[in-house]
């Protein structure tokens, strides 16, 4: 399930308009359409908001639907696997998830 998706659903669970919605995160009804049909996205730093805004996780409101969890796992992985090699520090070449599990 997609972020829009979810934030419908989520929305409409709790009885909530998307006027209202909108009012509390001070954007337009519009904005949340766009998300709401994945024509847009909110801005990064309202994942937050949104979510305490429907008392779940950031990651809860990502990944609302949990039998995808996996599968995202997966998809990540092969993702990392994909990554060319770059230079760190020493201008030692590792993998990026190398360097991220040293982090």
């Amino acid at each position: 399930m997609d972020l829009g998706t979810n934030l419908k659903q989520l929305r409409k669970e709790r009885n909530f308009t998307q006027e209202e919605l909108a009012e509390c995160l001070e954007v337009s009804p519009q904005t949340v359409s766009k998300w709401e049909n994945n024509l847009s996205m909110p801005d990064i730093s309202l994942l937050p908001v949104l979510a305490d805004y429907f008392g779940i996780t950031v990651d809860a409101l990502l990944m609302h639907n949990a039998s995808r969890k996996d599968d995202m796992k997966e998809f990540a992985a092969e993702i990392h696997a994909l990554l060319p090699i770059r230079l760190v520090r020493k201008k030692t070449a590792v993998r990026s998830r190398d360097c991220l599990k040293k982090q």
